[in-house]
């Protein structure tokens, strides 16, 4: 990419400095109000009290298209360029995500860390996958649909040090530890969930004597044993579903044998071993109804000098409170549960960057989700080394103190492109591209059109409703393509100036809509749909000259 790109500039002659001005608008886009290509490079005022952004200052918006259509390749190997969108296989996503992983264990010594997923959003419109070899459906997350990573978190910096995306079943089956026979008494294989564990644990390079901790999907007996078996890492895990050698049904019995309806608060262990590591396994009831099951292979089961508020509804509707004890394990463990989550909240909601770039390429979608969560480990960092400077800093304010870098072009360059762009919003004042209902402005591309050597669709296009006002010389309907509507009530008006004062038609076709007061020419200010002109509205300026009837000329002709 970078021997193609050229920036002639006075201040950045170099491909380096565009790549690093790109990749620094994807994070300015998070502090701005508008989202998309075409409104963030967009100037003068806008509807609003806000400007619109301008970010042509900074990059010329072609040159930021084509790094759009690039930089998720950068990574792969050349033989992917190629390939048809259907066919790339995550090959193509692999190395970049591989470098993550080895610059976070650069950057970090992870001794505590905390599993869980984050999601990637996708919903493809078109295709059933949208050009992605897989993709994930979880109900239970904020974003539903789209690619699945499960991640490790450095619990007190709060920094993501290792991530693994969720490919097809197929291909999870091929990964390291996968079916591998496990340490357990009867020697069954190791399952996918374990084995996630395990290579989370083994890219993180956690020490001997670290901990890892996690939910209900990583955690099992087999996971416990297994970590400590193979890396002599300790871990607590939350048991629900993988119950497999874990006594839920002893605990839940003897819980409610000692505390009869008032079990919030109080908690029974059983102790074991098994394969040569000690394990504790624990019923807490953290409230008079919820109980959660927890197993770990170190911590005490002391009460924590750090009361449990639980907050529930009285009698009358009322919200109320109480502090419970709740012992130093699962202290620890909760503790540190909503890190990973509290961590998608700010690249997704606030931060929200795969919304403030809407795109159709999948591989950009997941480059613009490593760029939001590299934006907010490195809030967190900051936080982390210096709290006073950063501590009352959020995250929009830190991603648009990232952005304090990007430089502005040469005052020559930006004089002739403001003109350029005060004559092209002029041209288009109150004008946008016509789309259907999905928001595409073109048509998905045909085969034919891919044999022609084309590489986008037909735009979507429709007849002027102002140009049918005015009638041919021969009296019909005039039809004129247009690829432009009103942003108010959608009506299609033609961008190019058809007026032609010499017979009368003194306006533009959208000059005239927004200077009429005609209901059926002006603008309404809302949505209608523009099928049929009203006849008895219909002008006709000019009309054919008047021609002699054969007979006549035929009579003429005789005469003479």
């Amino acid at each position: 990419m970078k021997e193609k790109i050229k920036f002639h500039n006075n201040n950045a002659s170099d491909p380096d400095f565009i790549i690093r001005q790109c990749y620094l608008l994807i994070i300015a886009g998070a502090s701005e109000i508008v989202s998309g290509v075409e409104n963030l490079w967009k100037s003068g005022p806008s509807v609003g009290r806000h400007s619109y952004p301008d970010f042509g200052q900074f990059v010329p918006v072609n040159y930021f298209k084509a790094f759009c259509s690039a930089a998720p390749y950068c990574w792969s190997a050349e033989q992917y360029w190629y390939e048809d969108t259907r066919d790339i296989p995550w090959d193509v996503f692999l190395p970049c995500l591989a470098g993550f992983n080895e610059k976070r264990q650069r950057l970090l010594k992870t001794y505590l860390m905390m599993l869980d997923e984050s999601m990637s959003g996708w919903r493809p419109k078109t295709t059933k996958l949208g050009g992605l070899p897989n993709y994930t459906f979880e109900p239970r997350k904020p974003v539903p649909l789209g690619t699945m990573f499960r991640n490790g978190v450095e619990c007190i910096s709060g920094v993501l040090v290792v991530q693994d995306v969720v490919q097809l079943p197929e291909q999870q089956a091929r990964k390291d530890y996968h079916a591998e026979l496990s340490a357990l008494p009867n020697g069954s294989p190791i399952l996918a969930h374990t084995a996630e564990v395990l290579r989370l644990v083994d890219k993180a390079k956690i020490p001997r004597g670290g901990w890892v901790g996690g939910d209900s999907w990583f955690g099992s007996v087999m996971s416990a044993v297994e970590v400590m078996t193979k890396f002599g890492v300790h871990s607590t895990w939350i048991i629900k579903q993988n119950q497999q050698w874990f006594p839920m049904k002893a605990l839940h019995a003897v819980l409610k044998a000692r505390f009869k309806d008032r079990p919030a608060g109080h908690w029974v262990t059983f102790r074991s071993e098994i394969a040569g590591v000690k394990l504790i396994a624990m019923a807490y009831a953290w409230s008079q109804r919820g109980v959660s099951y927890l197993l770990s292979t170190c911590g005490s089961t002391e009460p924590a000098e750090k009361m449990y508020t639980s907050y529930f509804e009285d009698d009358y509707g009322n919200v109320s409170s109480k502090e419970l004890c709740r012992p130093k394990i699962a202290h620890l463990l909760f503790d540190y549960l909503p890190l990973i989550d509290e961590h998608n909240k700010q690249r997704q909601k606030i931060l929200g960057l795969e919304t403030k770039w809407p795109t159709r390429n999948c591989w950009f979608r997941l480059l613009t989700t490593l760029v939001g969560m590299c934006v907010v480990d490195l809030h967190r960092l900051y936080r982390n080394l210096q709290p006073q400077q950063y501590r009352d800093m959020d995250i929009i304010q830190f991603s648009d103190l990232l952005c304090k870098k990007l430089s502005t072009r040469s005052n020559r360059q930006n004089t002739q492109l403001a003109i350029l762009r005060r004559q092209g919003a002029e041209e288009v004042a109150g004008l946008e591209r016509i789309t259907d209902r999905d928001g595409n402005s073109r048509y998905g591309i045909t085969n034919r059109q891919v044999q022609r050597g084309r590489n986008v669709g037909k735009s979507i296009q429709q007849n002027c409703f102002i140009c049918r006002k005015y009638l041919s010389p021969n009296g019909s309907t005039v039809y004129n393509q247009t690829t432009f509507r009103c942003t108010s009530c959608k009506m299609p008006l033609c961008k190019k100036d058809r007026s032609k004062p010499d017979i009368g038609q003194e306006m533009s076709c959208a000059d005239e809509h927004f200077n009429s007061d005609c209901a059926t020419v002006g603008c309404s200010g809302t949505e209608r749909q523009y099928t049929i002109f009203p006849k008895e509205k219909q002008v006709q300026l000019v009309t054919q000259p008047a021609t002699r009837s054969s007979s006549s000329r035929r009579g003429r002709n005789s005469n003479s």
